[in-house]
């Protein structure tokens, strides 16, 4: 069956639609769905004004800044700060890396958006700080001069939702630098989060100070009040020290449950607090510093060593064995500490690094072990030991297993976030800084014909400009269930598009018929000069088989154009 009818046919009942048809009959109806040119991820959104890869997609990510864990979920919050959303990722039991696809995102109506509006209940412009409470399903998200409170429940979250509530700001279309108070914010950098306490703590940058907010579900309020802060004796003084007390441009933050300790990252440090909600008090004094021999010195991106710190934008805290890890962006590496209440001293030195093998190297890499700019908020699974680093010049997010039976200086990572093909072969590229898949991939189509097996509910497509055949599965309605292949004929993987001659290859496919009665399928292999007939049944279909018979040629080798009746 031609394209031209088959997709005349189907338009209206599956709403699919290729941008081909040069049929002289007016559209009527608008498609309700499209193949080819999509976001990529399982649930899939369709694109209907766009004729190339759509930049960004569900895979790709633009200078993450800052992750959160839901460990009973088993899902991982993205900071995709420049294109100004928060990308959600569906992990396995283990808290593993599934595949490369986003699943939901917050901030944009779909994947292929990057709108910078003002700002609203769902928009997202600045986003810097995650926080995840694992009580309630709520993800706290820092957006510049205000935060974000997200009701991110499993089967409630939806792409581009609204905002349940915010802090910072009076009301959802304000986002302004107001006067310093109590209830403001300028320069949200950082959040942390007490699920003992409903607690969230906000590392409020440009404010030289960190406020404590009580965001507890039974009386958190829009444009509430902080409760405490730290680095300022007040809420109306902004004067950046380096002090015991004081505070300059806090970055990040992360806190300790079992000791009610809350480690800052401020710049060229790490300082820890006892915010225990019985004794906390405004402007209190530090207990312990890192990075720094004392509270005093502010040496700016020393040598690389095991004590020195070049730039601190992140930290994660191990509750298992009292390790904190700290993003050291300036010398392009993490550096984990033991931060046990019975031994840390301040100016200590580190007992492992990644992104380096060594201490005193500080270069910035994209390679499987290394680390290019690591800017945002860390994660790190304590069960699994999975650390999830946001390496923001790189544009992924890198996975390393940090578990103290495991790491290793200068380890490899174990899964590129934002470096995925977003084939189903889910292949990581670990040199390339932005690949949103490499073209072609599972989701894209140069289409030239194609037949539908509304038995097995399936949509085979001849991709006559990548040479494959292309198959994706239906839903039990024969509407549209994943923009992304589930097979292919031609190739032998989704990132190849090679023209060949043999059994399984083939160059320029123009057609395909399906055979319902057989489960055979019959491609028009056209600069071959020849049909090929596959074996498409359920449970023997596989990616890249061979052709079990050839008409038009001898044997599987030969593509002589003759005009004889073989």
């Amino acid at each position: 069956m031609k394209i031209k009818s088959i997709l005349a046919t189907l338009a209206a009942t599956f709403g699919i639609f290729f941008g081909l048809i040069a049929a002289a009959h007016a559209a009527i109806y608008n498609a309700s769905n499209a193949y080819g040119i999509s976001d990529g991820r399982p649930i899939s959104t369709p694109i209907y004004n766009l004729t190339t890869s759509p930049d960004p997609d569900a895979g790709g990510l633009y200078y993450p800044m800052g992750t959160a864990l839901d460990t009973v979920n088993h899902r991982l919050f993205v900071n995709d700060a420049n294109d100004y959303r928060v990308m959600v990722y569906q992990l396995n039991a283990n808290n593993n890396v599934i595949d490369g696809a986003a699943t939901y995102e917050l901030g944009q109506a779909d994947f292929v958006s990057t709108n910078s509006t003002s700002p609203t209940q769902s928009s997202i412009r600045g986003d810097e700080g995650l926080a995840y409470d694992p009580v309630s399903n709520r993800l706290f998200v820092g957006d510049s001069y205000r935060v974000l409170v997200f009701n991110v429940a499993p089967g409630t979250i939806a792409n581009g939702e609204n905002a349940s509530y915010v802090l910072g700001q009076p009301n959802f279309t304000t986002s302004s630098n107001i006067t310093l108070s109590s209830t403001s914010l300028s320069g949200v950098a950082s959040l942390a989060y007490d699920p003992a306490t409903a607690r969230l703590f906000v590392a409020d940058s440009s404010d030289n100070r960190v406020l404590v907010f009580n965001v507890a579900t039974s009386s958190i309020t829009n444009g509430e009040s902080a409760m405490n802060v730290l680095g300022e004796p007040n809420f109306t003084t902004s004067v950046g020290t380096t002090t015991q007390s004081g505070l300059s441009s806090p970055y990040t933050a992360t806190f300790d449950s079992a000791t009610n300790r809350l480690f800052v990252g401020d710049a060229f440090r790490v300082v820890s607090y006892d915010v225990n909600p019985s004794t906390i008090a405004n402007g209190e004094n530090a207990e312990n510093v890192i990075g720094q021999p004392n509270f005093t010195s502010h040496v700016s991106c020393p040598a690389p060593s095991s004590s020195t710190i070049c730039s601190t934008f992140g930290l994660a805290f191990d509750p298992l064995s009292e390790r904190v890890f700290v993003e050291d962006q300036g010398d392009g590496r993490v550096l984990v500490f033991n931060a046990a209440t019975s031994t840390i001293t301040n100016g200590e030195g580190a007992i492992n690094v990644l992104g380096h093998s060594d201490f005193v190297t500080g270069t910035w890499t994209t390679t499987q072990n290394g680390l290019s700019g690591p800017y945002g908020d860390l994660s790190y699974d304590p069960i699994g030991g999975n650390l999830f680093v946001p390496d923001s010049s790189n544009n992924r997010v890198m996975v390393f297993n940090a578990a103290t039976s495991t790491i290793t200086n200068g380890e490899n990572g174990i899964a590129p976030l934002g470096e995925y093909d977003l084939s189903t072969t889910e292949s990581p590229t670990y040199t390339s800084k932005r690949s949103n898949g490499p073209y072609p991939k599972g989701t894209e189509l140069s289409p030239s014909g194609s037949d539908i097996d509304t038995v097995n509910h399936r949509f085979f497509v001849a991709d006559a400009g990548f040479n494959r055949v292309m198959v994706f599965g239906m839903n039990s309605d024969n509407s549209i269930g994943t923009a992304r292949a589930s097979y292919e004929f031609g190739q032998p993987g989704f990132i190849s598009s090679t023209s060949t001659l043999s059994q399984s290859g083939m160059s320029n496919p123009s057609d395909v018929a399906y055979d319902s009665s057989n489960n055979r399928l019959f491609v028009a292999d056209t600069n071959n000069n020849r049909v090929l007939v596959f074996n498409v049944a359920s449970g023997t279909i596989a990616n890249d088989e061979n052709a079990s018979y050839v008409l038009g040629q001898p044997n599987f080798t030969s593509a002589v154009a003759t005009t004889t009746q073989s």
